[in-house]
Order: structure tokens, then C-alpha cells, then sequence
């Protein structure tokens, strides 16, 4: 979502590959116009702890500084995503 000069993200999800996607173990969104305009975004609001709502977090931040909201059970499980994937 755009406001301005402000950009928030509201969930970051992933979603797991339909069965002719042979070899394919996850998709993840495009972000492209993100890292593009990675000065506008302001925060990233996550909804609840499904992966289709999260799993993608790790793989933005990676690129990305941006502070991440959402309930304490739904940040436990980015950050246990984040340690499985070895990002600070």
C-alpha cells in the first residue's frame, strides 16, 4: 500500500507450487518494485503466522531493512524462520 511517499506492506507470504511444478519447492512474490522503492517502505504488518502470510519475510528482509508488526506469536515464528535460515 502507497500513502504518499510511504510504503507498507501488509503480509509477505509465500505459497507452495502446484503439483506440474516439478522441482519447485516454494513460490515466492515478486519484489522487485519493492527494492526499487525500498526508501518508501515504512514497515511491514503481517496478519497472522500461516506461511502464505509470512513465509516470504526472510527473503525480503534479506534485501530490505524495515521493521516488521504483528502479534508476539506471529514475529516468534519469523524469527524462528529467520534462524532457519540463518539471517539476523
Amino acid at each position: 500500500v502507497e500513502v504518499d511517499d510511504e510504503m507498507f506492506m501488509l503480509d509477505a507470504g509465500l505459497k507452495f507450487p502446484e503439483d506440474e511444478m516439478l522441482g519447485i519447492d516454494i513460490v515466492i512474490p515478486d519484489i522487485q518494485y519493492v527494492l526499487e522503492n525500498k526508501h518508501k517502505l515504512k514497515g511491514i504488518f503481517l496478519t497472522h503466522g500461516h506461511e502464505h502470510a509470512i513465509g516470504a519475510v526472510s527473503y525480503i528482509l534479506e534485501q530490505v531493512e524495515a521493521p516488521v508488526y504483528g502479534s508476539k506469536l506471529t514475529i516468534g515464528l519469523v524469527k524462528e524462520n529467520l534462524k532457519a535460515r540463518q539471517i539476523n
